[in-house]
């Protein structure tokens, strides 16, 4: 069985390992691969079960409170990137909110504010200028006809950077060897992978968990307030 003080360790281990991970790939250009992405829900369901097998009982407080904080650290040094600015916390945070509603009474408040904050954000700043510009010119690139999927898929991933400036969708680029998701500034027609929608399948699986996660949280605040 884990003690308090294994736990507390290991705790601290996720932490930083979510903390270097998302540190890391800020650095690298802001590229964000799916596999890290991935890797950091995938770390937050493996120490639930490792904590429910050892004890028989789900993670105290103290322990989830780690791994939000350790979300909500990454989300804040993945800033200004379109996928990691509220995905990767979503994405961790909802391996752990989720389960845990079950078994523990009390979630941590630094967790729900983190969630819920990185949520509100990404629809004030993206899905809201996005139904705006559909409405007043039917189109999310500027009167470009589109097909379906990438219209629906642009409403959410495609936003301004900057009031008055162009706006910026998901591609994928080549970087150093390797494709990144990055955003891209233009018209469809000044990148070449607007004229595919294989970028836009690239996105989707990765905003799933977000509004998945976005959802949970808001419905336990409520529930618990």
């Amino acid at each position: 069985m884990l003690d308090g003080a294994a736990a507390g360790a290991a705790g601290a281990v996720l932490a930083a390992s979510m903390v270097g991970v998302a540190a890391l790939y800020d650095l690298r250009e802001r590229g964000i691969p799916h596999w890290a992405l991935a890797l950091m829900g995938v770390a937050c369901a493996a120490f639930l079960a490792v904590r429910w097998a050892a004890q028989g009982a789900w993670p105290q407080p103290h322990d989830a409170a780690w791994m939000g904080v350790a979300c909500a650290v990454g989300a804040m040094s993945l800033r200004g990137t379109l996928v990691a600015r509220g995905d990767a916390a979503m994405i961790a945070i909802s391996g752990v909110l989720v389960p845990s509603a079950a078994g523990i009474p009390a979630l941590p408040v630094a967790m729900l504010v983190a969630a819920l904050a990185a949520g509100a954000a990404h629809i004030a700043r993206t899905v809201v200028p996005n139904l705006a510009e559909l409405a007043r010119t039917g189109s999310i690139f500027g009167g470009v006809d589109e097909p379906a999927i990438r219209k629906a898929a642009a409403l959410l991933v495609v936003r301004r950077r900057r009031r008055g400036e162009r706006f910026c969708f998901a591609g994928e680029v080549t970087r150093g060897g390797r494709r990144r998701l990055a955003l891209l500034p233009g018209p469809p027609d000044s990148a070449e992978i607007m004229a595919r929608t294989e970028y836009v399948i690239s996105v989707i699986p990765l905003m799933v968990p977000y509004f998945a996660g976005s959802c949970a949280v808001a419905a336990m605040a409520i529930l618990l307030a």
